[in-house]
């Protein structure tokens, strides 16, 4: 399930066609920014279509906790209705992610939470 998500933190949109200016004739030029359209169509289309599937494939590998903690996110009920893979994805990185400094670090709050505890012993 490609191109869902860029560098930007946002959904992808496919770059509108542009005519080929290299084709002379004009009818035939059409015709191809045409066919470019309808494929551009196509991929928003397939794109819109497995939005459902990749929110439900990322939220099965929820363990329990992280499924609650979820429902208890400001945006829950949006994302949820939305089935929106990409603000469920953003959301769980907001709960699962320490930042450090101005990077975000891969530790998760219940390993942290663990560590805490070793060393207040």
């Amino acid at each position: 399930m490609e191109g869902w998500e860029t560098s930007q933190g946002a959904h992808y949109v496919p770059p509108l066609p542009a005519p080929d200016m290299s084709i002379v004739d004009t009818v035939m030029r059409d015709e191809v920014l045409k066919a470019d359209y309808r494929e551009r169509a196509k991929t928003i289309n397939k794109l819109n279509t497995e939005k459902p599937m990749l929110y439900a494939f990322i939220t099965s590998k929820l363990s329990a906790e992280s499924e609650d903690e979820l429902k208890r996110h400001t945006s829950y009920k949006t994302i949820d209705d939305d089935k929106d893979p990409l603000e469920l994805w953003k959301a769980l990185e907001e709960l699962h992610l320490v930042t450090r400094g101005t990077t975000p670090s891969h530790y998760s709050v219940k390993e942290c939470r663990g560590c805490t505890s070793t060393i207040r012993e």
